[in-house]
Order: C-alpha cells, then structure tokens, then sequence
C-alpha cells in the first residue's frame, strides 16, 4: 500500500503494463483528496479494456449493499464479481455511474 502525497509515476506506470492481472496482484491507490486515484483507477481499467479483460468498477458502498443481500439476485452479483478480469471498487466516488456500477469488456484478443 502507498500513502501518496503526489503520484508515484513508477508505481502508476507499471500497474498500466497490467502485469498485476497476470500475477492475480491487488494495487490500492491511497492519498489526500483530489489526489487522481479514481482517474488512475480509470485509466488501468480503460488499458485492460484495450486488451481484451473484462472490467468492473463499482462504489465500495454499492459493492457491500449489494452482497450483503441474501437473495439470489444478490448472490449472482457475487459471481460477477469474481469472474471479471478487474474489480476495481472505488471507496469514495459518488458519482452515479461509478454508484451503479459499468462493466466494459472487448472481445478477447
């Protein structure tokens, strides 16, 4: 984990090569407001679109609603979840789209 008070451009630049997805790594992006975490988490989502994964991005709010319900459209949620190729939750964004969740996915290469 890396508490930034400005972006660390090795860290950021090698997490866009995607080699975390490979190696089934987390990266957690960590910093003062207004710092550029949901755009960095953006853009490693949008490289990994480009090369074919599926992607996920959801509100760390809307994750936990969502599986903390015990229904089964909750637990198909889950399995959504667990079958991207990136999840990437946003702790503090509000914004609706990040709210109710996108997956974007191309075909394989």
């Amino acid at each position: 984990m890396v508490l930034a008070h400005q972006i660390e451009r090795d860290i950021i630049e090698r997490a866009l090569t995607l080699d975390l997805l490979g190696e089934t790594r987390n990266l957690i992006l960590v910093g003062r407001n207004s710092l550029g975490k949901t755009m960095i988490a953006q853009n490693i989502a949008h490289a990994a679109v480009l090369s074919g994964d599926t992607v996920l991005f959801r509100s760390a709010a809307a994750l936990i609603e969502e599986l903390h319900r015990h229904s089964p459209e909750g637990r198909r949620k889950l399995s959504r979840y667990a079958s991207v190729g990136l999840l990437c939750i946003d702790a503090l964004n509000t914004s609706r789209r990040a709210t109710e969740g996108y997956v974007l996915s191309v075909p394989t290469r």
